[in-house]
């Protein structure tokens, strides 16, 4: 069993980056963190802690203390949002410089790959420096740590992209850092649902979050959706279905439905 945690940036009075309607430091701590701990407390070979949302850890370790205090755990990843003009947009992950990227890294890279997009000035998703006093704290204590910029605050695109999700999002993350797969689905609660008839069966979409496959279920059978054209109707972008979607690992869909069982 490995131990992490997971710092909020700023707090303490700095509200960090401003913009519609969020700051860095609220998006956190008030929005996304209920998700996280959801997720967190289904883990069972690993654990995710939440570090102190009150304090500032930046000021906590200018003082001493902070990034100093968590000695013992196995990674730290702290949660940052850019803010720029508003055409800037994306994320990326940020590493000490002369570091390789670890499979963690590079997990959460693929988060926000899939949530927000990658910065097209990182290639591999990935910016090495050596100016910040948490990156560089940890980096002398061998710790494993990665700052995490999950897109822009300033751009209206990647806070309507990290506030519609952030159930999916959640688990994501969660996953990436530890790197254990938690079984169940997410549900996507822009997307609705299809029915409200007590009796009547309802289906839903599955998205495989590893191949990108989806998926149709009517809880009973499950069938791969090949045409693009269809999922967009499964989506309602034609106006006729509107069907709720669960986000999970191929390896938990074929718990469900075995894969020579899905038409």
């Amino acid at each position: 069993m490995a131990n992490h945690i997971i710092i909020y940036g700023h707090g303490a009075g700095d509200p960090g980056a401003v913009g519609h309607g969020l700051t860095e430091a609220s998006y956190y701590r008030d929005k996304l963190d209920p998700f996280i701990r959801k997720w967190a407390g289904k883990l069972k070979n690993n654990t995710l802690t939440v570090a102190n949302e009150a304090e500032n850890q930046f000021v906590e370790t200018q003082k001493g203390k902070g990034i100093y205090s968590m000695r013992n755990f196995a990674s730290i990843t702290e949660m940052h949002l850019d803010a720029a003009s508003g055409t800037a947009k994306d994320g990326h992950v940020i590493i000490a410089k002369g570091f390789a990227p670890d499979a963690a890294d590079k997990r959460i890279r693929d988060v926000v790959k899939k949530h927000v997009g990658l910065r097209p000035n990182y290639p591999d998703g990935f910016s090495y420096r050596n100016d910040l006093l948490n990156l560089n704290v940890a980096a002398s204590l061998g710790i494993g740590y990665r700052l995490v910029e999950l897109g822009f605050i300033t751009s209206a695109e990647d806070t309507q992209q990290i506030t519609a999700n952030m159930d999916a999002l959640a688990k994501d993350l969660v996953q990436a850092i530890t790197g254990e797969v938690i079984a169940g689905g997410t549900t996507t609660p822009e997307t609705g649902g299809n029915s409200n008839n007590k009796g009547e069966i309802e289906m839903y979409l599955i998205h495989a979050i590893d191949t990108g496959n989806w998926y149709v279920s009517n809880g009973v059978q499950c069938r791969w959706i090949r045409s693009e054209r269809m999922l967009k109707n499964y989506k309602n972008e034609f106006g006729k279905l509107n069907l709720r979607v669960d986000n999970m690992y191929s390896t938990e869909l074929y718990k469900e439905f075995p894969k020579d069982k899905i038409l």
